[in-house]
């Protein structure tokens, strides 16, 4: 745009805001200015002389008129206050094709660039802290994304349908990420993560694949309809994956879930129509999620590892929605879970106490007394005494159950403590 049609736009424009000045303030912007390439920019107040821009005050006819660089100052005067600009709001469905940020900015606000579809790069100040939701959404001649260390927080859907996207340099520092931030983003060939998010993979992908050690997070919709996923296998560190994680991977044959997980996600394997068997290794799991095995029609077994049922609802194991008959407790747990709501619901509830013996030592005898598990002729080996997800517990006041002792080198074995 040349600086003829860029002055006439901006005295149109400040023809139009003179007479609605009150309709724009009853909106989003307190007031505006016209920046040093002659675009008019708006600006809300959110204290303490910080202002969000934007380049509509709701009028949106306005931002379509602007292309070119857009250039944000990093402060702006009104009636002689001068404000530091630190957020960007809304400049989505513009026509810039390249961002010049100040080093002011801290947040780039939900959906700023949404549908800026001739946005080609973009490259962030080492002020910035949090990317919010949907920020790039639908930027279809995006190429290349450069995310500074300073970056904390990156929302859902961020990058989400940015078909032409296939750089992305991320930080290590980054430590909340959401869900799908790299959604339909066809043109990225490699995965894509941190030292402890893992982010994108590409649908293409056949075969088994090994999440890199270290990461900590799987963010949700990562392998969604990678139909040629076969096999997938975690870390000891992944304690979190996010809902729909592995929605219609319709490869995937079986699962064993990292040992550290705190919960099944919703939806984590909707439509996985070839799962058989999950196994849930982690002794901490508080939940499962709604959904989880929805559509996985020919699931028939699960493991569990937790002695105590995770929390569940009415659409968390979908007993009738799918072939799963078969649950696979820890040795001890069968009626805890008979005795809980929707799990008992489930036509088969096994105990699995292989690798555990009976008390049963030549020269050794163990019995249980009063809450407290009692040995003889140890010889001054250690004895230590385990619950059945295997948490140390103290040896007095054991409540009636089964329990694993440990004694010296031998093997561990069962105990079971009546009062």
């Amino acid at each position: 745009m040349n600086m003829i049609r860029k002055v006439f736009l901006s005295m149109m424009a400040a023809v139009v805001l003179a007479g609605t000045v009150q309709t724009a303030q009853a909106q989003n912007a307190d007031f505006w200015a016209v920046n040093v390439n002659g675009d008019t920019l708006y600006y809300t107040i959110i204290g303490n002389n910080e202002v969000s821009v934007s380049s509509t005050d709701d009028l949106d006819w306005r931002r379509l008129q602007l292309s070119g660089t857009l250039v944000i100052p990093s402060t702006v005067t009104h009636e002689e206050i001068t404000y530091t600009v630190t957020t960007i709001g809304s400049f989505g469905e513009c026509n810039y094709s390249a961002l010049d940020i100040p080093n002011t900015v801290t947040v780039l606000g939900q959906g700023c660039f949404s549908q800026c579809t001739t946005l080609t790069a973009v490259t962030l100040p080492s002020s910035v802290v949090e990317i919010q939701q949907m920020a790039f959404h639908g930027c279809i001649a995006l190429t290349s994304v450069t995310i500074p260390n300073s970056v904390r927080n990156i929302g859902n859907y961020v990058f989400s349908g940015d078909t032409a996207l296939r750089s992305v340099i991320l930080p290590d520092s980054t430590a909340m990420v959401g869900d799908a931030i790299f959604g339909s983003c066809h043109n990225l060939t490699q995965p894509v993560y941190n030292s402890t998010h893992f982010m994108f993979m590409p649908m293409d992908y056949s075969g088994e694949y090994t999440i890199p050690d270290g990461i900590q997070a799987i963010c949700g919709g990562v392998f969604e309809f990678c139909v040629g996923l076969t096999g997938i296998h975690f870390p000891a560190s992944v304690e979190t994956i996010g809902r729909c994680a592995f929605w219609g991977c319709t490869g995937l044959t079986s699962v064993v879930l990292p040992s550290h997980l705190l919960a099944v996600p919703e939806n984590m394997f909707w439509g996985c129509t070839a799962l058989r068997s999950v196994d849930i290794t982690s002794n901490t799991l508080m939940r499962i999620g709604g959904g989880a095995f929805s559509g996985a029609t020919a699931l028939t077994r699960v493991t569990i590892k937790t002695a105590l049922p995770p929390a569940v609802n009415s659409i968390s194991l979908l007993i009738g929605d799918i072939t799963f008959d078969t649950l696979i407790v820890p040795c001890g747990a069968r009626q805890a879970y008979l005795d809980a709501d929707y799990w008992n619901e489930i036509p088969v509830i096994e105990e699995d106490c292989n690798g555990i013996e009976d008390v049963d030592m030549d020269d050794i005898r163990v019995w249980s007394d009063n809450g407290r598990i009692h040995v003889d002729g140890a010889d001054g080996a250690p004895v230590n005494v385990f619950n059945m997800v295997g948490h140390k517990v103290r040896n007095e006041a054991l409540s009636t159950g089964v329990y694993m002792i440990k004694i010296g080198n031998h093997p561990a074995r069962k105990v079971v403590v009546t009062r």
